[in-house]
């Protein structure tokens, strides 16, 4: 992942406990001591828990995104809607820059968190998208 490329089919087949350790673990070390995370409020638990945590949180501001009915996010939410119809590391992809520009996330968390909305809400539910989303974040 410490390379410009990410490799969204190898992504989409590691299990979700081990992307979020790996999000957990990225979001660990760009701290730079364990003030930094206690300071967030996360400096308890394990790395899954922390990169759980940091999933659930982006994972319901994508949703915002794509789902909500604000004014302010319309033409980004149709441009969203349409890349539906790309297969999984195509929109992986494109959710990771999605994360990136609107969240400030780093590559390699975004590419993590964007395969795992991919592999947790997009795959088991394309026409109902935005219904079956909001379930998962409740």
């Amino acid at each position: 992942m410490a390379g410009k490329t990410v490799d969204f089919e190898a992504l989409l087949k590691r299990s979700d406990d081990d992307l979020l350790n790996e999000v957990g673990q990225l979001t660990a070390d760009s701290c730079r001591d364990d003030s930094s995370l206690e300071a967030l409020g996360l400096g308890a638990g394990s790395l899954g828990d922390l990169g759980s945590a940091i999933f659930k949180r982006l994972n319901r501001e994508a949703h915002e995104l794509i789902c909500g009915d604000g004014a302010e996010s319309k033409d980004e939410r149709t441009k969203l809607k349409k890349m539906l119809s790309l297969d999984a590391p195509a929109l992986s992809a494109a959710l990771t820059s999605v994360l990136i520009y609107y969240f400030a996330v780093s590559l390699p968390i975004a590419s993590l968190v964007a395969v795992l909305i991919v592999k947790r809400v997009i795959i088991p539910t394309t026409e109902e998208l935005c219904s079956h989303w909001a379930k998962q974040i409740a």
